[in-house]
């Protein structure tokens, strides 16, 4: 019985281990993809100042901090 706790636990830091890999992939991708989008919108964003707002309220409405 004793043996079997064991396992569960050592299974469970794993997957704590494995998602926290995951989340921090995540955001090094949404910060490399977020830089990348930036560049391109750039162009047209010092022309317009209006946009840059619009476009920070649009990405905080996709994924919120």
């Amino acid at each position: 019985m004793g043996n079997g706790t064991k396992a569960t636990v050592h299974h469970q830091a794993q997957r704590t281990r494995r998602k926290a890999l995951l989340d921090r992939i995540n955001k090094k991708l949404r910060v490399r993809e977020f830089s990348k989008v930036m560049k391109k919108l750039n162009s047209w964003l010092f022309l317009r100042p209006d946009a840059l707002l619009n476009l920070l309220n649009f990405w905080f409405s996709l994924c919120p901090l």
